[in-house]
C-alpha cells in the first residue's frame, strides 16, 4: 500500500460518526489560508481568560488560593460533564487500551523533556515567583492546577475549538500540528516550548484517532503530574553521573513510548462498528 493511502486511512478511519462534536470532513485539503492561521490567533487569544482563571491564586494568600482553584475546577468540571456526557456513554469501552494511550503519552512526553533539559535549564514558571512553594497550601494548589484545572480548560480551547474547527477544512496532520503549535506557544515558556509542542500534537492525535476529547483530558493530567516528577528528580544527580547518555537514553524511551502510543491508537477498533 502506497504511504500516502495508508496515512489517509489511518488517519481517516471507516468509522461512526463522531460523538465529541469534531467534524470528519469528506475532504481535506492541506493549503493554509489565513482562516486557518486566524483560528489559531483566536485559540491563543483564549487563552488569556484561561489563564487568569487558572493561574489567579498566584496574586492569593495560599488558602483562599486553594479554594479559588478548586472552584475553577469544579466548574470547568461541570460544564465538561454536560458537553461530553454523551460522549462519554457512547463511546466503546476501551478501558486497558485508553490506559495505555494515556500511560505512554505521559512517558514520551516526560523523556521528551529530560532530554531537552538536559540541553536547556529548564527555567521557573512565568508568574511564580511570588509563591511560596514551601507552604503545603500552595503545593496542593499546583497540584490541582496542574492535574485538573489547567487540563479542563485547555483541552476546551486548544483539542475542543481550534482542532474541532480546524478540521471542518483540514486534514489530520495539519490541523493536529497547528493546534500542537497554538498549545505550545500558548504557554510563553521557551525553555519548555519544545516538549509542550509535542505534547499538544500528542493530544490532537489522540483526538483524531479516538474521537474521545476525554481521553486527551486524560493524558494532559498525567503529562502534566509527569512533568512535576520530572521536576522533582533534578534533585537526584542522575543526568550528571550519566552524562551523554542521559538524553540519548531519554531519547531511546521516547521513541519507543511514541511508537506503541502510535500502535494502540492505529490498530485499536475505538468506535463501534456501523
Amino acid at each position: 500500500m502506497p504511504v500516502v493511502a495508508r496515512l489517509r486511512r489511518e488517519w481517516h478511519p471507516v468509522t461512526a460518526p463522531a460523538v465529541t462534536g469534531i467534524p470528519l470532513p469528506g475532504r481535506c485539503p492541506v493549503r493554509l489560508p489565513i482562516r486557518a492561521l486566524l483560528l489559531v490567533l483566536v485559540g491563543l487569544l483564549c487563552t488569556l481568560p484561561v489563564s487568569l482563571l487558572q493561574g489567579s491564586f498566584v496574586l492569593m494568600p495560599p488558602r483562599v488560593g486553594l479554594v479559588w482553584e478548586l472552584l475553577v475546577t469544579l466548574a470547568a468540571g461541570a460544564l465538561w460533564y454536560r458537553w461530553q456526557r454523551d460522549a462519554w456513554v457512547g463511546s466503546v469501552p476501551r478501558v486497558p487500551q485508553s490506559c495505555r494511550v494515556v500511560l505512554t503519552t505521559a512517558l514520551c512526553c516526560a523523556a521528551t523533556s529530560a532530554a531537552y533539559h538536559y540541553w536547556i535549564a529548564e527555567q521557573p514558571a512565568p508568574g511564580f515567583a511570588h509563591v511560596d512553594l514551601r507552604s503545603p497550601w500552595s503545593q496542593a494548589t499546583i497540584l490541582v492546577a496542574a492535574l485538573f484545572t489547567a487540563p479542563l480548560l485547555e483541552e476546551a480551547v486548544f483539542r475542543g475549538f481550534v482542532l474541532g474547527m480546524l478540521r471542518k477544512r483540514h486534514g489530520a496532520t495539519v490541523s493536529v500540528v497547528l493546534s500542537g503549535v497554538a498549545f505550545g506557544v500558548a504557554h510563553g515558556d521557551l525553555s519548555r516550548i519544545v516538549p509542550q509542542v509535542l505534547g499538544g500534537i500528542l493530544l490532537g492525535a489522540i483526538v483524531v484517532c479516538t474521537r474521545r476529547l476525554w481521553l486527551a483530558l486524560a493524558a494532559h493530567g498525567a503529562m502534566n503530574l509527569a512533568g512535576l516528577l520530572e521536576g522533582a528528580a533534578y534533585r537526584f544527580p542522575i543526568s550528571e553521573r550519566l552524562g551523554i547518555l542521559f538524553p540519548v537514553l531519554c531519547a531511546v524511551v521516547a521513541g519507543v513510548a511514541a511508537l506503541d502510543l502510535r500502535r494502540t491508537l492505529t490498530r485499536t477498533c475505538w468506535s463501534p462498528p456501523r
